[in-house]
């Protein structure tokens, strides 16, 4: 069965079953092969069967002889969510987001206290914000803001205000709110873990403060 498309066309192609579908139209062509649907996008531009067929924003491969190309994308995908999870091999956007948050909730704590934290983010190399099971601090910030009609700033103001801030973090990390998914509890163990370490890599600098 033969199809066409042209540049004012909104078409896409299933990238499982390769059904092609014109918005235009609205209309379904069905049990295209991959080679008719290849043909017909490469009357618009050239196909580069590494790359797939872009069209409307939208990236297509062929599933039916790239299970090596999708085997090598998913272990880079798997690589840099476990750099992300880091402070130094993270990517940019992932460390602007850390220190983005690290200046916003700890906005208010002495100077002696960000600097303790940026030591122990550089000592453990642990991003302690990953979502969705990290960044317990969130949860904390958000019931605090709720029980005081709009503080969040859980560190507070001094060194003390800090280390009650960070028990109460390992007190939560330690006993969630809620039944984690069967499916997520690896995940959670591993990120719950690594945000452990930090805090307690953290309260250390901050009992050293108070003591001197």
């Amino acid at each position: 069965m033969s199809f066409s498309i042209n540049e004012s066309q909104s078409a896409f192609v299933n990238p499982h079953t390769c059904q092609l579908t014109s918005n235009l139209q609205n209309t379904r062509v069905e049990e295209q092969d991959w080679e008719t649907v290849k043909a017909g996008f490469s009357k618009l531009r050239p196909v580069d069967e590494r790359r797939g067929l872009r069209l409307s924003g939208r990236t297509y491969i062929d599933q039916t002889n790239n299970s090596a190309q999708m085997a090598d994308a998913r272990l880079a995908y798997e690589i840099q969510k476990a750099n992300n999870r880091t402070y130094e091999f993270a990517d940019e956007k992932t460390k602007k987001i850390v220190r983005y948050r690290s200046e916003y909730y700890l906005s208010t704590a002495p100077d002696s206290v960000k600097v303790a934290w940026q030591e122990a983010m550089g000592e453990t190399n642990i991003n302690p914000f990953v979502v969705p099971y990290g960044n317990t601090i969130a949860q904390l910030a958000m019931e605090q803001d709720f029980a005081t009609g709009g503080n969040n700033q859980l560190f507070g103001d001094t060194v003390s205000d800090s280390i009650h801030a960070v028990k109460s973090i390992l007190e939560r990390i330690d006993n969630p709110l809620g039944e984690v998914p069967e499916e997520d509890e690896e995940e959670y163990q591993i990120v719950s873990q690594r945000e452990r370490e930090f805090y307690m890599a953290f309260l250390s600098k901050l009992k050293e403060l108070e003591a001197n």
